[in-house]
């Protein structure tokens, strides 16, 4: 009796401490949350673009088509209705859709691990994302962290369909659901939905139920979410913009131009080159101009198929960069590793839907690859999912009574070792160009990125070895290889004191975005009485000001002449000008309305 009542103790003692591990956890990712979305920057480009958008929801009404990823202007402005009326409105509105990602990311990555592996790994893989340094480049982007949220939404639902025979037509009908919102956050959803709809159908036509039945399910739990969403996004465009636009062929030939410079970018810089202005002229002299290839990009590619795969390979190589960029080199090596495993982890468990899922959910990667450009966003969209690998490699680690398949696990180890080779090939070729971290290869490999990768070979040996005295040892190699890389992810999330430089570097960035916020409540409260022209329109949509965006302004020259530029603001009719650069002065006959730092709005002064 003692006994027994002795091991209800202790159980409810560990059900209580791993219960208070948890909350303590969560508050962490709260505060993690709260401290990104204070520290979020006035952003530029893509964003001040969703955020914009956003507005024109509200205050006008307009609803911007799919191509243009509706989904998070509809988030942002949800936010937005609220905080019209501050003059940085808008910032605040950015800050608050950062948040809500941040916690929907941090909880469905928490719950998809649970499910896979129990409370415990659910725990560890949170505790890891909060300080896993390749969330953070995607944070700046609400199109990047929403649809990384609907991806491990997405892999979550797939995990619980997985096993399900009942009601199985209302988890269909969630997951489209999901793809659908996923689409309004990135076009990717578009190849994702038509990779999972074959999943769909082998999964259904397995069902014990009528014929019929299946054909229902398919039509109304399937297609029926996805189009419906689809559907009204393009039909609330239409009705108030007039674009009824719903696939992104524009966007993608702009994308194939600019991929044509980013691949070459490390060329490009060493002759101060924007890959980014380059693009277009290369990808003219390579494939051919828009108008000989109307525009498409499969015409462009089939044009010149040598050029093509040089650029595949390019962007291979890109992938490597990226990563190593991403995990600022440190264990980069080791998480690649551990992620390759994590997918012989579920192979091993014959987990066979969510590896095709997992297969789909990376599908859009390949138009990437194929079409476009690679950048560091793209590794970034994904690390929720690498997460839950790395935790999957983990707990098979951990576990001493199994092991993987003799073929399966020589087979991880070889793709592991040939995908580390071509990590540091690249890495240690182009190491000055690649976040200026130096190390013994090259430049490029920290020690800490070879002590890393020795301790997972050696604990991955471990697992599918036969020795006994590294079966005795895994469980504590690997219980240090979690603590090595949370504290390795920890100490970028957490830096050692700056160093004088990046002090500097600190405040600087700090002035400049104050220099925004300034910038934005003027010309809210004070220029609203006209459209401004402007080269880069993200301040000024933030200030939601009516912008006319002109390119000429990029030309120093445009700004200074002030005759040029009078007839400029008559052609476009702009009432103000906006200039950011060296040289920031209003030229003569013109008025300086605002000005601070390398940024200066100004008229041309009333007769």
């Amino acid at each position: 009796m003692g006994r027994s009542s002795n091991a209800s103790v202790t159980t409810q003692m560990k059900i209580d401490l791993w219960g208070i591990l948890t909350i303590g956890a969560a508050i962490l990712a709260v505060a993690i949350a709260v401290i990104l979305t204070l520290q979020r920057p006035v952003l530029t480009l893509d964003e001040s673009a969703y955020l914009y958008r956003g507005a024109a929801i509200v205050d006008a009404g307009e609803f911007p088509p799919v191509p243009l990823s509706p989904g998070v202007s509809i988030v942002h402005a949800a936010s937005y209705f609220f905080l019209r009326s501050l003059p940085l409105g808008l910032e605040y509105a950015g800050r608050v859709t950062l948040f809500i990602g941040i916690v929907s990311i941090f909880g469905l990555t928490y719950l998809t691990t649970r499910s896979l592996l129990g409370p415990r790994w659910g725990l560890a893989a949170l505790l890891l994302l909060v300080v896993y340094a390749p969330l953070r480049a995607v944070l700046w982007n609400a199109s990047g962290f929403l649809f990384s949220a609907a991806l491990i939404g997405t892999f979550l639902l797939l995990i619980q369909l997985r096993h399900r025979t009942n009601r199985i037509a209302g988890w269909i009908a969630l997951l489209a659901t999901t793809l659908g919102i996923a689409t309004l956050f990135r076009n990717d959803g578009f190849v994702i939905y038509a990779g999972m709809t074959l999943i769909i159908l082998v999964l259904i036509m397995h069902q014990q139920i009528p014929l019929l039945n299946k054909g229902l399910i398919i039509v109304f739990a399937w297609v029926g979410p996805f189009v419906a969403l689809i559907s009204l996004a393009t039909l609330a465009s239409w009705a108030t913009t007039g674009n009824s636009e719903i696939f992104p062929t524009g966007r993608t030939y702009v994308a194939f131009e600019q991929g044509a410079g980013l691949v070459q970018r490390f060329e490009l810089a060493k002759f101060g080159l924007s890959p980014w202005v380059e693009g277009a002229r290369i990808a003219a002299e390579t494939f051919g101009t828009r108008e000989e290839n109307n525009v498409s990009v499969v015409t462009a590619l089939t044009s010149n198929p040598t050029a093509w795969a040089q650029r595949v390979g390019w962007n291979i190589r890109d992938f490597f960069l990226r990563w190593y960029e991403d995990h600022e080199g440190v264990f980069a090596l080791g998480f690649l590793i551990l992620v390759i495993f994590g997918i012989v982890a579920l192979m091993r468990l014959r987990e066979w839907l969510v590896i095709a899922g997992l297969v789909v959910l990376v599908l859009p990667t390949g138009v990437y690859f194929i079409v476009t450009f690679w950048r560091q966003g793209y590794v970034a969209t994904y690390s929720p999912l690498m997460v839950v690998l790395v935790c999957l490699a983990l707990a098979q680690l951990i576990n001493t009574r199994e092991q993987a398949a003799p073929r399966l696990a020589v087979g991880g180890l070889l793709i592991s070792l040939a995908s580390g080779m071509a990590l540091i090939i690249a890495v240690s070729r182009y190491s000055d160009a690649v976040n200026s971290i130096t190390g013994p290869i090259g430049q490029g490999i920290t020690s800490g990125e070879i002590f890393g990768v020795s301790i997972v070979l050696l604990a991955l040996t471990g697992a599918t070895a036969g020795w006994q005295w590294m079966k005795q040892t895994r469980r504590l190699l690997t219980i240090g290889l979690i603590f090595g890389l949370w504290m390795s992810s920890a100490t970028t999330f957490i830096p050692a004191p700056l160093s004088v430089q990046e002090q500097r570097q600190a405040r600087i960035f700090d002035v400049a975005s104050e220099q925004r916020r300034s910038y934005i409540r003027f010309a809210y409260a004070n220029a609203q009485d006209g459209p401004v022209c402007a080269a880069d329109p993200s301040l000024p949509w933030y200030a939601r000001q009516q912008v006319v965006i002109t390119s000429e302004l990029h030309n120093p020259q445009t700004w200074q002449n002030a005759q040029v530029l009078t007839e400029l603001l008559k052609r476009r009719s702009c009432v103000y000008a906006f200039f950011i650069g060296q040289g920031a002065v209003a030229p003569e006959g013109f008025t300086t309305v605002w000005t601070e730092g390398v940024m200066v709005l100004t008229r041309p002064i009333q007769p």
